[in-house]
């Protein structure tokens, strides 16, 4: 197995150790036999491969999930922060509250949602449940790709087909 990498004047440098010239390929972790360098599976088994990524798509999810969103408000369209938690928290307050006046006949009560620009938008309860609606399509379309993907990598555990998995393209189709 290729350890490390060194430069020395001779290959037979080191007595009892098996030194090969770097121009011949192979890197750190490679087996290497008879002149040739293997690289090792990354994934014992079908299953593990699949695991793995999965756990790509989860990562992958996670970075598509927390952007910013653009939403068209009365005055135009505008971007609502979506960095994490705390930004999807705010949102869904607002639009609890806007569903809640809804819900009592209050639809044309007027609220404010600040966006990204830090301008305050001034809507009515109404147009900022449709806004909630809107980003929460957005949202649930990204939840649906990390779904597909996931179902379409255990597809190819279901055949065993590791380098399916291994060259499924994982960046398609967000």
């Amino acid at each position: 197995v290729v350890a490390n990498t060194i430069e020395v004047v001779t290959l037979d440098a080191l007595p009892g150790v098996t030194l090969v010239d770097a121009c011949n390929g192979g890197c750190i972790g490679d087996a290497y036999a008879a002149g040739i360098y293997t690289t090792p599976p990354q994934y014992a088994t079908c299953s593990d491969a699949c695991t793995g990524r999965c756990l790509e798509v989860d990562a992958l999810y996670k970075v598509k999930l927390y952007t910013d969103v653009t939403a068209a408000f009365p005055a135009g369209n505008k971007v609502i922060q979506f960095r994490d938690n705390t930004d999807r928290a705010n949102l869904e307050s607002v639009c609890v509250g806007a569903t809640a006046l809804i819900s009592m006949g209050q639809g044309a009560t007027g609220m404010v949602y600040r966006t990204i620009d830090d301008v305050n938008q001034v809507v009515t309860a109404s147009q900022m449940a449709t806004i909630g609606l809107a980003v929460l399509a957005a949202k649930q379309a990204i939840t649906d790709q990390r779904w597909a993907h996931k179902e379409a990598l255990r597809a190819l555990m279901d055949l065993g087909d590791t380098p399916g998995i291994l060259a499924y393209d994982i960046t398609a189709n967000w």
